[in-house]
């Protein structure tokens, strides 16, 4: 944690450095930087909160800052906050690359920029090469030029990430592919039009139940968060405990089908 601080302070000190050089027009400079989070989502996971007991303050972007450190220590205590991490990351922008310094909100941070990587992402060279050149004097790269390989890098980034998730989740196939019939414990990590995702407990692969093969006709609620059966009333939200069995895999479409046995929250 004491080097993750450095790591950061460095990297707020190379954004400030070149923000706040004062000498004529701008510098153009390479920032990382977080725009404030979506207002509907943020809402719609307010709501989803406080059905767990947790309230939300909305009235201000920094209140709502405050609002997830306190969940974040709530939920090292509470088990069943623990659902709502993930869902508060999903309810947040995402950070890029960009010429233009809007700050950093998830960091609460002014100036942000990447320097500090021992993987050498290509934004910590960038930032090396305009950094040195304004040590001693003054460089301004052109904007556009500049602005071009952030949002370059940006979407390289998506695509390693969606690379990564992608080969995780062929590898969950692949590990499941000799366990159809067996059943396991699991809880609802999303929702889609489709059915329900499920995250199998102790072995950390995500499934689908399809609404299609349930014993109700399910409605996803407004927030999407929850669904509600239109015959039974029952209602499965996320965070709920599931008994499931595996019913087949799909290595090539990397997927994983489900069948819901009990839902223990209706116990």
């Amino acid at each position: 944690m004491l080097v993750e601080d450095f790591m950061l302070l460095a990297n707020r000190e190379v954004g400030a450095f070149i923000s706040e050089k004062k000498d004529g027009p701008e510098i153009p400079f390479i920032y990382r930087v977080h725009d404030l989070p979506d207002p509907m989502k943020i809402a719609d996971f307010a709501l989803f909160a406080k059905e767990l007991g947790f309230n939300f303050d909305l009235s201000t972007p920094q209140k709502i800052a405050r609002s997830f450190n306190r969940l974040t220590e709530a939920s090292k205590t509470n088990s069943a906050l623990e659902v709502l991490q993930p869902l508060a990351i999903r309810s947040m922008s995402k950070a890029v690359y960009t010429t233009n310094n809007i700050g950093h909100y998830g960091l609460g941070f002014e100036h942000y920029s990447h320097f500090t990587s021992p993987i050498r992402r290509y934004s910590d060279v960038l930032a090396h090469r305009i950094l040195e050149q304004n040590i001693a004097s003054v460089y301004r790269m052109n904007k556009e030029v500049l602005e071009k390989r952030c949002k370059y890098i940006s979407e390289m980034e998506r695509h390693a990430m969606n690379a990564e998730r992608e080969s995780i989740k062929y590898k969950q196939v692949e590990f499941l592919q000799k366990r159809i019939g067996q059943e396991y414990d699991g809880y609802v990590t999303g929702m889609i039009e489709r059915g329900i995702f499920v995250e199998l407990e102790n072995v950390l692969c995500e499934g689908l139940i399809a609404f299609d093969e349930m014993d109700d006709y399910y409605e996803m609620t407004g927030h999407r968060l929850a669904a509600r059966g239109q015959k039974t009333g029952r209602i499965i939200k996320m965070g709920d405990k599931l008994r499931v069995r595996l019913l087949g895999t799909d290595l090539g479409r990397r997927q994983i089908d489900l069948e819901l046995l009990h839902h223990f929250d209706q116990d």
